[in-house]
């Protein structure tokens, strides 16, 4: 697939959003660290490097 995904190019930036709370949320979790729980049987990759 050439070229950037839909999702990629048509995304809303941050200053596009007119609602100040939504903006202000979607800014804090955009700064903040995604916390990922991975579960699964051995062997299925969960350590995998990504």
């Amino acid at each position: 697939m050439e070229g950037p995904l839909w999702i990629d190019a048509h995304a809303p930036a941050l200053d596009e959003i007119r609602q100040e709370e939504a903006r202000e949320r979607l800014e804090r979790a955009v700064d903040e660290p995604m916390n990922l729980v991975v579960q699964g049987p051995p062997g299925v990759g969960k350590t995998a490097a990504t």
